[in-house]
């Protein structure tokens, strides 16, 4: 059976919830998220099942949401392919209308298989990324799009110079700039990396984020 899901639901107001979900081993239980949530009444305590608040928001908050950034760990290999799709189904699913439109950088990871899974199960629209020029991207990455070129609606060059750090953080707020929301896949054991670079300006510039640690 699948592993459960919990979490913390912190912000203010709908539109600037945070859920930071944590990925764990146990027998199964009744997932719940926990925390403070700020309103206008004031901050109390939410808790509800992780399902529900995506019900809830989905009702109320992805009617403003058409726009998502989708952000993640390169390393992807200590999990089956199985459980991130499972991941993307109850994360990234309930974001993923038909007018929805998912900004991905075109990495190899969870840049690629969240465009596989979005291409293949959703109708939103996606737009590829790159720092640089796409032949530069890896060959897991490369090859991700080509498989998916129908339904890529387009990619973008950034066209950098060099190939450094710079680049993929302009890269990284490139997309957040242009979207609502952005919706992080960092790897929980490893340092901070540009998945959390991004979800750090989103945060910045106001805008919500769904933090997902794999």
């Amino acid at each position: 059976m699948r592993d459960d899901f919990f979490g913390t639901v912190q912000g203010v107001g709908h539109l600037h919830a945070v859920l930071s979900v944590v990925l764990v081993d146990a027998e199964p239980v009744v997932p719940q998220v926990t925390g403070e949530f700020s309103q206008a009444v004031g901050i109390h305590t939410l808790t509800v099942s992780v399902r529900e608040f995506l019900e809830d928001m989905t009702s109320y908050d992805t009617k403003s949401i058409m726009k998502v950034t989708i952000t993640g760990t390169r390393d992807t290999e200590h999990r089956p392919l199985s459980e991130y799709a499972n991941l993307f189904f109850d994360f990234i699913g309930p974001f993923a209308g038909a007018r929805s439109h998912f900004f991905i950088g075109g990495a190899k990871g969870i840049d690629s298989l969240a465009l596989l899974w979005l291409a293949e199960n959703t109708g939103a629209k996606i737009t590829i990324v790159a720092p640089g020029r796409l032949a530069q991207q890896p060959a897991e990455a490369r090859q991700a799009i080509a498989r998916t070129r129908g339904r890529i609606e387009e990619v973008i060059e950034l066209a950098a110079a060099e190939l450094r750090t710079p680049a993929y953080f302009a890269r990284n707020q490139w997309m957040v700039d242009r979207a609502d929301m952005t919706i992080g896949f960092p790897r929980e054991d490893a340092p901070p990396t540009g998945t959390w670079q991004t979800l750090n300006y989103t945060a910045d510039q106001g805008k919500p984020r769904l933090i997902v640690p794999v």
